[in-house]
């Protein structure tokens, strides 16, 4: 297979994954009850030892191209599908959110900006 590398397309500007329309703007933080369907990969099905140790591959199920995609385009797709539980999806739409609106960095650059 391929490996490739996407970054969080803001405002629902990604270009591979699942269609939704839901983004990092546009979910309500205060009555959301659970992460929505579209975010999750096994839904509300029993825990499976099997799904658990490869949850990796199960990421890279079901995405596909949302739209067309040039050579030398970059790759967008949701980070919002790699929340989990309901807790962390909130923090990563609040953190997505302070990175889209300029107010804060990604883990990669503020990794590439402290180093020498």
């Amino acid at each position: 297979g391929i490996m490739l590398f996407m970054n969080h397309g803001c405002n629902g500007t990604n270009n591979y994954g699942q269609e939704t329309d839901l983004n990092e703007m546009s979910v309500d933080l205060k009555s959301i009850t659970e992460v929505p369907e579209e975010f999750t990969f096994r839904g509300n099905a029993p825990y499976s030892p099997v799904f658990d140790r490869n949850w990796r591959h199960a990421l890279n199920l079901g995405g596909y191209t949302l739209r067309d995609i040039k050579a030398g385009d970059e790759l967008f797709t949701t980070y919002l599908s790699l929340a989990g539980n309901l807790e962390n999806f909130k923090e990563e739409v609040m953190t997505l959110r302070r990175q889209c609106m300029g107010e804060d960095v990604g883990i990669i650059t503020q990794y590439e900006s402290e180093s020498p």
